[in-house]
């Protein structure tokens, strides 16, 4: 488990490690090491400004009881009413929504709950990614960006081409664009989506990411930054000895 990993040398047990984990996801840690290690990738040229991909997939939430939402709120503003938890074909739980580059790092990431369709989902988190640099404004937009068809609609398509990004996005059976010859879909570039699939699947190989175990949406989208974080660790030293 992660925080397991935090705890194991710490003479003050779990509550000592829960106390260190809010306070480092409230004053922004997680944040800010993806933001340098975002950096350094860049300075590299290791991040993929040609393809960004996204995706969605199921956590399966435990059914212990969810804390009072009066009092949840109150102390932590940002945690949404229905703690990112809810029923959808996959069971109860959550959903976790991934932005990663054509190379497979972690960009950026949303919690909702389980029955929030993928589409829903794609605007605010490709409008919180940013890769900041020295000098200058971050950098958020790539040249193309890779969906499946969960996220074809004219809504989103018009989205990405106002931001100058252009859409990698399959048409869905019953729309006309689908059996229009004059409509071109670069099925090449498209197959490089599978890049999401597989950070996915290795986020979830943690067991806090499997599993969704804590009981507040900000804790646990601050279990998938750390996750991310351990992927882009392998990252940036994956050339090094």
């Amino acid at each position: 488990m992660l925080s397991g990993e935090i705890c194991r040398n710490d003479s003050g047990g779990g509550k000592r490690c829960n106390g260190y984990f809010s306070k480092w996801r409230s004053n922004g840690l997680f944040d800010s090491i993806l933001d340098a290690l975002h950096l350094r990738l860049d300075q590299e040229g290791k991040i993929d400004w040609d393809l960004w991909c996204i995706d969605g997939t199921s956590i399966r939430g435990t059914l212990g009881p969810p804390p009072a939402r009066q009092k949840s709120t109150t102390m932590h503003p940002e945690e949404p009413t229905d703690h990112g938890l809810g029923r959808s074909r996959g069971g109860f739980g959550s959903k976790f929504h991934i932005l990663v580059d054509g190379n497979g790092t972690p960009l950026e990431a949303e919690v909702t709950a389980g029955q929030v369709h993928d589409s829903q989902q794609l605007e605010p988190v490709l409008k919180k990614a940013r890769v900041k640099r020295k000098r200058g404004r971050p950098k958020s937009r790539p040249k193309q960006l890779a969906g499946d068809k969960a996220y074809s609609s004219e809504t989103i398509r018009s989205f990405l081409k106002d931001r100058g990004v252009e859409p990698i996005i399959p048409h869905k059976d019953n729309e006309k664009a689908r059996h229009d010859p004059n409509v071109k879909f670069d099925k090449e570039t498209y197959k490089r989506r599978s890049i999401v699939e597989q950070v996915i699947g290795w986020l979830k190989e943690c067991r806090r990411i499997g599993t969704r175990f804590e009981k507040l949406a900000i804790n646990f989208l601050a279990m998938v930054k750390l996750a991310m974080i351990k992927r882009t660790l392998r990252l940036v030293f994956s050339n090094r000895a």
